[in-house]
């Protein structure tokens, strides 16, 4: 919708031909946290981007919906089997070195997070539904049997005050510039021949920083009545 109100095409941020050194200024907010290889993406936007070019970009952190987390291991406790009901998001600590290695430099992260009150879990999983903010992930559950529902929903509404319950969605703001590289172009992609130290392919993995994702949800911020 946004491509197609300025005149510009969708991508897929891991996945696409950009053009070498075209871009002075590359916004990157709430497209991040879905894509399968952050880290090559990170390279591409790079490379995509001159000298002395600037990067700003918002997602989401991996400390969001810790309620609704913690109530979906309560419902996985029943099955006895734990289920990824969210999808992989990144940690703040994380940005820094993976934006590094893609070859930015002086590197910001701001972490905001927001307080939004639910009268039950049932609310917000509709908000996060309407905003197209629920699992993504292919191998997610379909289904979840009523037993473990019926736990999930009243976990949630003991980690309240009895009638609401507060959740946390963490934004990550950053911005960093570019500066010169001596890797040779990204452009194909799904290529990953790079210099050693670089980044693997692997999710979400930094060989040099040896950090590893985790699962939490992707969302976006909407006020609940």
């Amino acid at each position: 919708m946004f491509a197609a109100g300025s005149g510009g095409q969708p991508i897929i941020e891991d996945a696409w031909h950009p053009p070498a050194s075209a871009y002075d200024l590359v916004l990157a907010v709430g497209t991040l946290e879905t894509v399968n290889d952050l880290p090559f993406a990170f390279r591409l936007i790079r490379e995509a981007m001159r000298g002395d070019a600037l990067l700003i970009g918002a997602l989401s952190g991996g400390d969001s919906l810790p309620q609704l987390r913690s109530a979906m291991r309560v419902a996985d406790s029943l099955a006895g089997v734990a289920a990824p009901h969210v999808h992989p998001r990144i940690e703040a600590s994380a940005l820094d070195p993976l934006l590094d290695a893609a070859g930015f430099t002086d590197t910001v992260v701001d972490v905001d997070r927001v307080k939004v009150s639910y009268p039950s879990l049932e609310k917000l999983v509709e908000d996060l539904r309407a905003m197209g903010a629920t699992n993504i992930l292919l191998k997610r559950p379909r289904y979840v049997v009523r037993a473990a529902r019926t736990a999930a929903m009243r976990a949630f509404a003991q980690a309240g005050d009895g009638t609401r319950t507060v959740e946390t969605f963490e934004i990550l703001h950053f911005a960093a510039h570019t500066r010169q590289s001596t890797e040779r172009p990204l452009t194909v992609p799904g290529e990953r021949v790079v210099n050693p130290g670089s980044v693997k392919t692997a999710a979400w993995t930094w060989t040099r920083g040896g950090w590893l994702g985790r699962y939490p949800n992707n969302f976006a911020h909407a006020s609940c009545r």
